[in-house]
């Protein structure tokens, strides 16, 4: 194709209206493009005395005037003013750089959190902020409050401009219909109801046709370069992501692009992206399609380039490419525009430039236009933020989760109300049969802590460790640099000392009141196991063994039961045992009672002993001298192999009693017998030495004679 026919210089009108005045405008540079703020560059002509420094920030509007006297407005601000030369009739020329309303979001940057807004929301909530109150939202799909959104140090545009884009949200700039002064940002997620410029259709005329137009004193309007370009897109599109809220759903889904037939010898390919920030599946579908839909766009595209005025981004043209080629006839969008405008001869200043024309990119209206979808912003690698809780320990949701403030946050939001619930990075070893397992030490109000964002994404933080500044001293410092600590709020400590030659590992609670300590002191190695005030319990499911190699010492306080369920065995391999008792020992068996010795077995009593048997009792000494004593059954039977004898030392009687018969030795050593018959009989003889007195007592009175049968004879 050839270049376009110039067209006369005087055809086209161009007006700058800065602070309420009218500029004559000597030329023009301008770029619009979907999803991006306009931006003009115009030469003007100015009065010497013309307040340029009040022009900044001012807003004003650009007239474009095209050959057939169709008109576009453009309001904006001037956010740059450049004066020149001097030129006749007291004027200067100076340059004004008018753009959208939306430069003054990349003039200002920000760290910030937004909590449960939704994306309109926090669009529209940045736009007013900069005093832009003019938005529309042309919406079709669903956009659902987000929990949790962080601005990272990003301009407020640049920021809209993420959030937008990974949403497929695009948006252009134009005016208020009963106000051309004002500005209208219109947002949109889809191509429907995108405006017409004011030629619905757009002609393609080849450069022989456009000759003999300009020949026959006519000028053509519309397009006089067309230029078709296809590229190559990938064949399909995956999304994979993970959500901590819902770990066992698998958040994975393709999308096909679709924009080109499945090349012959070729296998598809597939472009996968892992970490976008997807919470659920739907959204997953979401993201895959508009990664999809944005590749389509890509792949077919038209460079039209021609003078129409009116040509902007985000209208739809008719096109019609019968001299070019009819097939690719139809409707289409305009993406981005650069214009281009003179009317320097006009002004009567050297130039003979174009009055206007325009190079414009366009897709084909039912292709779906997405903006670029952006990679996360640069975050740095840790964040830092400050832990919130209300009460005396740590505020946890039911997952473990904390509230917290980061450092950067300037909001007057309440305490605890600064964040979502976050997670906190802990050594863990997995849950085996759904158990909760790991490490967990509860953060406590105003502790500080770094924050890190999984996979770049700053709107998924989380906790990746504590620590110390001035205000919160770490346990160990240059004073006990040889200590290694766990230490709770409370006082709870663990402590390992690498001390050398008195290395300690020492465990307890709060005020040392419970005390477990592994001393390794090189002069006395110990393990010490106390508690202050409390009880102490020892439980074993099986055996529990307690060896010493040197002595054991045990002492209580107060009382000591041991309680057995079988067997209780107390043994010595060489030394003796030994019982004490400050007031009794009392022995007691439900059955038996068995003490044996290799040699002697004493019992000593500084007062009285007593042997109370229930039944009968039995004393043996076995051996050729043995003794045998025993009471069964109500007798007593005494066996020595020699001599029984029984002594006494004159303090009392000794006496055998027996029925109201018996003997008496009195202290004396005098002998009584009585009883109701005394008998003294021996084999031999029977000597009663000393003085013998008896009496006789009377006989008894005889009985009646038996005459039932004779009388026995009785010796006497």
């Amino acid at each position: 194709m050839g270049v376009t026919n110039p067209l006369p210089y005087n055809t086209a009108k161009i007006t700058l209206k800065v602070q309420g005045t009218a500029l004559d405008v000597i030329k023009l540079t301008g770029v619009e493009a979907l999803s991006s703020p306009f931006r003009f560059e115009i030469d003007a002509l100015i009065d010497r005395y013309f307040d340029l420094s009040g022009s900044l920030k001012t807003p004003s509007q650009l007239t474009l005037t095209g050959v057939d006297g169709i008109q576009r407005h453009i309001a904006g601000i001037i956010t740059q003013v450049e004066e020149g030369e001097p030129h006749k009739d007291s004027q200067l020329k100076c340059r004004f750089i008018l753009e959208s309303s939306l430069r003054l979001l990349a003039l200002q940057s920000d760290h910030r959190v937004i909590l449960g807004y939704s994306l309109p929301d926090i669009v529209r909530e940045t736009c007013e902020r900069h005093g832009i109150n003019k938005t529309e939202f042309d919406l079709t799909q669903r956009y659902p409050v987000r929990p949790y959104v962080v601005q990272v140090g990003e301009t407020d545009l640049a920021f809209i401009q993420r959030l937008l884009g990974k949403s497929g949200i695009s948006f252009w700039s134009s005016v208020n219909t009963d106000n051309p002064n004002q500005e209208i940002i219109t947002f949109t997620d889809h191509n429907a109801n995108c405006p017409y410029l004011a030629r619905n259709v757009l002609e393609y005329k080849a450069p022989d046709n456009l000759v003999k137009e300009y020949n026959s004193g006519e000028v053509h309007v519309g397009l006089h370069k067309l230029q078709i370009s296809s590229q190559q897109q990938t064949d399909n599109i995956a999304i994979h992501d993970w959500n901590e809220n819902t770990p066992s759903t698998k958040l994975y889904t393709r999308a096909s692009v679709g924009a080109h037939e499945k090349s012959q010898g070729f296998p598809a390919t597939l472009s996968t992206h892992f970490g976008l920030g997807s919470r659920a599946l739907d959204e997953t579908e979401q993201l895959a399609k508009q990664h999809a839909e944005y590749a389509r766009s890509q792949a077919w595209y038209c460079e039209a380039h021609g003078n129409v005025i009116d040509m902007a981004a985000g209208h739809v043209f008719s096109l019609d490419a019968s001299d070019f080629n009819p097939e690719h006839s139809g409707d289409m969008i305009v993406t981005t525009v650069a214009h281009f405008a003179s009317q320097a001869a006009g002004l009567n200043l050297d130039g003979n430039e174009v009055a206007y024309r325009h190079e414009a990119h366009c897709i084909k209206r039912e292709t779906a236009y997405r903006p670029a979808i952006p990679n996360h912003p640069p975050v740095p690698m840790t964040f830092t933020a400050r832990i919130e809780s209300e009460g005396q320990y740590a505020t946890l949701d039911a997952q473990g989760r904390y509230k917290l403030r980061n450092l950067f946050d300037l909001s007057a939001t309440r305490h605890t109300q600064a964040s979502m619930p976050i997670r906190k990075l802990q050594a863990f070893g997995g849950p085996p049969n759904n158990a909760t397992v790991g490490m967990h030490m509860p953060l406590q109000d105003g502790d500080e802590v770094l924050l890190s964002c999984l996979n770049g994404d700053p709107d998924r933080p989380m906790i990746v460790g504590s620590v110390y500044n001035a205000d919160k001293v770490s346990p160990v410092t240059a004073r006990n640099k040889n200590e290694n600590m766990i230490r709770s709020q409370s006082g709870n400590e663990l402590l390992m000392d690498d001390k050398i030659d008195r290395q300690v590992i020492s465990l307890h609670t709060h005020d040392q009141y419970n005390i477990l300590r592994f001393d390794a002191d090189l002069a006395e190695q110990k393990i010490i196991l106390e508690t202050q005030h409390g009880a102490m319990s020892q439980f074993a499911k099986k055996t529990h063994s307690t060896t010493a190699g040197d002595s054991i010492h045990e002492r209580s306080g107060n009382e000591r039961i041991e309680l057995v369920e079988n067997k209780h065995h107390t043994e010595t391999q060489n030394g003796a045992i030994h019982h004490q008792a400050k007031t009794d020992v009392i022995e007691k068996a439900h059955n038996n009672i068995i003490s044996k010795s290799g040699e002697n077995t004493e019992l000593r009593a500084g007062n009285d002993m007593v042997f109370n048997v229930e039944d009968n009792a039995t004393f043996t000494i076995n051996g050729s001298d043995g003794f045998h004593a025993s009471v069964n059954n109500g007798e007593l039977t005494i066996n020595a192999a020699k001599d029984i004898s029984i002594k006494g030392k004159g303090g009392g009687d000794i006496t055998f009693e027996q029925q109201g018969g018996g003997f008496k030795i009195d202290a004396g050593g005098n002998v009584k017998l009585y009883g109701k018959n005394v008998m003294l009989g021996g084999q031999g003889q029977v000597n009663l030495i000393g003085n013998v007195s008896y009496t006789i007592g009377g006989g008894s009175i005889p009985g009646a004679a038996s005459v039932t049968a004779p009388l026995v004879r009785q010796e006497i």
